[in-house]
């Protein structure tokens, strides 16, 4: 059982910690009107407190890292120990409730906690308990660690890349940008996930329904167009690589050697029946509405933790790379049918984000291939539209990069 409070009072943090012993309480929720904000290297909590685990978060234009969450307990007589208890600084949390009441905050806990069935930490840590509660019902074995050394899973490298529009783009009157629904919640709905063990290849024929990573050479390349971003942009040099991108490149025209593989030559859907019911959860409210946001930021965090949990079985580097990689060479699938279909080429990418420019006024009519269902999970939908000006040329010329590119962009919506 858990035991929420909201404080909004200024406390020091051992007097916090107190009160949650003393009144039952495993989560305290700092809100930013108690006023209290404690940076790295402040003195914390005293001898009496066992092993408190800190979480600290650079906040952009101050000199130190802030305080974001610790798990603490009390050491108590006998060799006993209090409850757990999180403490989580709203100010600086990834759950964004800084500007709700407290009265607000309660309520979206309870209704979190009532519909995932779990007690809350970060959106990450929530995201995974509750795929760890939907999975061990039947099948407990699919989330089992490996013992296997899973190091050679490091694929991070999501799709990154612009070019310089040409004259006659230039010309166009329109920028659209394109946005896709929660891409790496998408690959858990769509892919299995390997279980089990891995297996290590010698040199084989390519499997791509194994997930894994193959070290190839590419015996050959077949030209292709340079309006759209090679095929392995940033990825020079690496011979290893995920099954998605082996399929990519196979499926482009590549002709490609295995050399070596380490593959799980068993997969189950490890993360669809959890995102389909936290997407559901996300349709039932509002747009702009907190219950909404909430269930969103669960769904789409809990990727995170397969990269950088503490927590053995969630720690899956294997799992990590194979949402990174998909979500990649789907957004290539995406531009090459924009391509073929519509006519239509990027000017930019970021991660999941196409952007375009065109003379059609609508973005139905300058990709209608790609806007069949905005309000699916994985689907895209228009981000902004913009009419091209000078500052918008600008901008689009200049040197910086896609990322600040794209937020220059909304700057001038």
């Amino acid at each position: 059982m858990t035991k929420h409070k909201v404080v909004v009072k200024n406390l020091p943090l051992e007097t916090l910690c107190s009160l949650a012993v003393e009144h039952g309480y495993t989560h305290i929720w700092v809100h930013p009107s108690a006023g209290i904000d404690i940076v790295e290297g402040s003195d914390l909590l005293s001898e009496e407190w066992d092993n408190p685990f800190f979480n600290y978060q650079f906040k952009t234009g101050a000199p130190n890292n802030h305080l974001v969450s610790l798990h603490a307990r009390k050491k108590l007589p006998n060799n006993k120990k209090s409850h757990n208890i999180l403490v989580t600084f709203l100010a600086y949390s990834s759950w964004h409730w800084q500007d709700l009441t407290p009265e607000k905050i309660l309520e979206l806990v309870h209704l979190l906690e009532e519909k995932l069935g779990v007690p809350l930490g970060s959106p990450s840590t929530t995201g995974m308990r509750y795929v760890q509660h939907v999975v061990t019902k039947h099948h407990p074995k699919r989330i089992a660690r490996p013992s296997a050394d899973l190091s050679q899973f490091n694929f991070t490298a999501a799709l990154v890349w612009d070019r310089e529009p040409t004259p006659e783009e230039l010309s166009c009157k329109y920028i659209y940008c394109l946005d896709k629904n929660s891409s790496y919640p998408r690959v858990g709905v769509a892919e299995k996930f390997g279980v089990g063990e891995p297996e290590h290849f010698g040199p084989r024929a390519f499997d791509p329904k194994l997930p894994g990573m193959w070290r190839i050479d590419v015996i050959h390349s077949p030209d292709l167009d340079e309006r759209l971003p090679h095929l392995l942009h940033k990825l020079a040099g690496r011979q290893w690589l995920p099954t998605a991108i082996v399929k990519l490149l196979i499926s482009k025209g590549c002709i490609v050697e295995v050399k070596e593989a380490i593959a799980f030559e068993k997969a189950e859907f490890v993360f669809k029946d959890s995102i389909d019911t936290l997407w559901k959860l996300r349709c039932g409210y509002a747009k702009g509405t907190p219950e909404r946001d909430a269930f969103k930021n669960v769904m789409n965090s809990l990727v995170g933790s397969t990269a950088a949990a503490f927590d053995s079985w969630k720690n899956r580097p294997d799992w990590y790379t194979q949402f990174v990689s998909c979500a990649r060479a789907v957004v290539y699938y995406n531009m090459y049918k924009i391509a073929e279909k519509d006519a239509m080429y990027p000017i930019l990418c970021l991660t999941d984000s196409l952007v375009y420019l065109s003379n059609e006024e609508t973005p139905e009519l300058a990709v209608p291939s790609m806007l069949l269902s905005p309000n699916s999970l994985g689907g895209y939908k228009c981000e902004f539209r913009l009419e091209v000006t000078d500052e918008v040329r600008a901008i689009l010329t200049s040197k910086l990069s896609p990322g600040m590119k794209i937020h220059a962009l909304k700057g001038g919506e």
